[in-house]
């Protein structure tokens, strides 16, 4: 990038080349997740400066997605253990509607989820005496939005287990979360062009990459927006026929597309030619 340029404009004699990207025309074989592939140019670009994301189509990620859907639990000193998994969805972005999917799923160990309505903080207690000893629940991205960053083990009173797992919040009869409940969908999604192929020399190669922050929406909506974001690179790259795209949520994981197709419309500026 010439010293004069400055971090969001584009130089006015810049040639545009404009690539339309999809995700259902990656190799499924090879690459499984939407979120993740390798995508191999029409045509090869050359002394390339800057990208901008022109038009976007995707499915926002449910509040509960394949990256916080499920959790692990131990029980009564390890005698029973297991994984707990709910159902994808938005549960109407109400605490309510997703503790009592939470609950289904624990009611068979007499231990349950409930909202305070005075300090609207989410509780984790005892339902039954099927637990004698504590039920354990490590840090997961679930307890997280609950508020449970640290975890649970929740022992009955009296009986502090003399060996419970470590590495999570310690709680007598009743475990109050350390913060309050996530319910809000954050539902951003992070477009990350990885590895384009700066080839400089015979021997070398170099490694660029940029991020795009696309915005986020209401629940059950497609997002379809047209942005006009110019994103230098951090140098002048010479040659790009290959480059792998991630896409991630604000967490950084893998964003959670449920199977439907994503495209972006990316147009790369390039220095024209010397004699142009």
């Amino acid at each position: 990038m010439s010293a004069n340029m400055s971090a969001n404009t584009i130089p006015s004699n810049s040639l545009v080349r404009t690539i339309f990207v999809s995700t259902k025309h990656r190799d499924i074989a090879k690459y499984p997740s939407a979120s993740d592939f390798s995508l191999d140019l029409p045509t090869t670009l050359t002394q390339v400066h800057g990208v901008t994301i022109r038009n976007m189509k995707y499915v926002p990620e449910a509040l509960i997605n394949n990256n916080n859907s499920r959790f692990t639990f131990s029980a009564n000193s390890n005698a029973y253990s297991g994984t707990i998994q709910i159902d994808h969805g938005d549960y109407n972005q109400s605490i309510t509607d997703l503790l009592a999917a939470i609950n289904t799923e624990l009611n068979a160990y007499d231990v349950h989820f409930a909202i305070n309505p005075i300090d609207n903080l989410v509780r984790f207690t005892f339902a039954g005496p099927f637990i004698t000893d504590y039920f354990a629940i490590p840090p997961c991205k679930l307890m997280k939005l609950l508020g449970f960053p640290n975890g649970i083990c929740l022992y009955q009173s009296n009986s502090e287990p003399s060996c419970f797992p470590s590495g999570m919040a310690l709680y007598e009869m009743v475990a109050c979360a350390t913060s309050k409940y996530r319910i809000i969908n954050d539902t951003d999604l992070i477009f990350r062009i990885t590895d384009i192929e700066a080839i400089l020399s015979v021997d070398r190669v170099c490694d660029r990459a940029t991020a795009i922050l696309l915005s986020s929406r209401s629940p059950n909506y497609i997002v379809k927006q047209v942005h006009h974001i110019y994103t230098p690179l951090l140098q002048v790259q010479h040659r790009i026929q290959r480059f792998n795209i991630k896409l991630y949520n604000s967490d950084g994981d893998l964003y959670d597309l449920n199977d439907t197709d994503a495209s972006f419309t990316l147009e790369f500026y390039c220095q024209p030619a010397k004699n142009q």
